[in-house]
């Protein structure tokens, strides 16, 4: 995200106010699948549920499972003034 900003702006971070909005705008390909800011600048994504399994060797390690939430929004997010 921040690679993004940076390029929107031409690696130039003399206008912060440029590269605010650039990283709002959050202009770049997220692992986590599709990536937005609600009104309060927290992230608009999809959560899966994880598991936790034993491997052989006695480790834990997490998978990750089915989309349990799509697009989900901070509750708050209606709330915030900015």
């Amino acid at each position: 995200m921040i690679g993004s900003a940076l390029k929107a702006t031409g690696l130039s971070l003399a206008d912060l106010d440029a590269v605010r909005a650039a990283m709002r705008k959050a202009d770049f390909a997220s692992v986590r699948g599709n990536f937005k800011f609600a009104a309060n600048q927290h992230p608009v994504q999809d959560w899966y549920a994880l598991k936790a399994k034993k491997t052989p060797a006695g480790d834990f390690v997490l998978t990750t499972g089915a989309k349990v939430l799509s697009n989900h929004v901070d509750i708050y997010a209606k709330d915030c003034k900015m």
